[in-house]
């Protein structure tokens, strides 16, 4: 079978004459070979890619998509990456492959905060949040796992690139991510190391806690006391409590429709069914029916 990449999930139709401007989810689009470039355009810009680094293409490709006068977006697979039987994902725990990460997202910053620039520079802003949701933390994820080598050049660089990010930025993070960028921010790799660990133990980075409308988020540190952290990282909103839906199953059973599927507030524990609330409702056009409602286990 066929799956779309993770990094183009949203290129699901044909878009002629678009612009990065215009679709802020090409930022994501930072890979080289799903690409043609015109020859002309190319030279008259002097685009080459960086030798001798990982990550080549995010220096180059990022800034072709804001220096270009349009694109064109083809929602038909051009490129096939085949996955053998046994293929893993690619580690990110060398200090190089960190190093040269870091680096490349860190040019483009640069780039779009060039004072010959002032174009793009609004957009400096939004690319830094890309890389602060989508890009870093998959290098986070690996601490725990990677050596000190790994975790020194991380601390370091992520560290550094973070100085040059707008500081309000991280405040519009959600809670798990601002969380783990104020203890990268402030070297705390220890109690970093412990909030992934009871993210990964728990499924959840934190515990909630405080009154109605007052919520805040506690994080039990390696020996269980809570990570010491300022009331603005941990201050919870409705938006760090999102409903997350689906439906698994569809089909008929003895002359009854039955669904199944999941509906929860994430952040939030219902150990039982007294702790849960529920409701179902189908619509077409003005009919609405009440659907019947048992709840399952589901420890997932």
């Amino acid at each position: 079978g066929r799956s779309q990449a993770w990094q183009h999930r949203h290129l699901r139709r044909t878009r002629t004459a678009t612009h990065i401007t215009e679709d802020l989810g090409l930022l994501s689009d930072h890979t080289a070979w799903n690409k043609v470039f015109r020859r002309t355009f190319w030279d008259r810009h002097r685009l080459a890619f960086p030798e001798g680094v990982l990550y080549e293409d995010t220096p180059l490709t990022i800034p072709a998509h804001f220096l270009a006068e349009a694109v064109d977006v083809l929602h038909e697979h051009v490129y096939y990456w085949r996955v053998r039987e046994g293929d893993g994902p690619r580690r990110r725990t060398g200090p190089r492959m960190v190093r040269d990460r870091i680096a490349s997202v860190d040019h483009v910053s640069r780039f779009l905060a060039d004072p010959a620039n002032t174009r793009w520079s609004a957009y400096k802003r939004d690319y830094d949040r890309s890389v602060l949701i989508e890009d870093l933390p998959h290098f986070v994820d690996r601490l725990p796992t990677a050596d000190t080598d790994y975790r020194a050049v991380f601390m370091d660089r992520a560290r550094d690139w973070a100085s040059r990010v707008d500081p309000e930025l991280f405040k519009e993070l959600p809670v798990d991510l601002r969380v783990k960028w104020q203890l990268i921010r402030e070297r705390r790799l220890a109690d970093l190391l412990a909030v992934l660990e009871y993210e990964r133990r728990n499924a959840a980075g934190f515990l909630v806690q405080g009154l109605p409308l007052r919520k805040r988020a506690v994080l039990p540190g390696a020996d269980g006391t809570p990570v010491p952290l300022p009331s603005s990282v941990t201050r919870l909103t409705s938006e760090d409590f999102p409903v997350r839906t689906g439906v698994r199953e569809i089909l008929w059973h003895r002359g009854k429709l039955v669904i199944r599927g999941y509906a929860y507030i994430r952040n939030l524990g219902a150990a039982s069914r007294l702790r849960t609330l529920k409701t179902a409702l189908v619509t077409s056009g003005r009919h609405r029916l009440l659907m019947p409602l048992r709840t399952v286990h589901m420890p997932e």
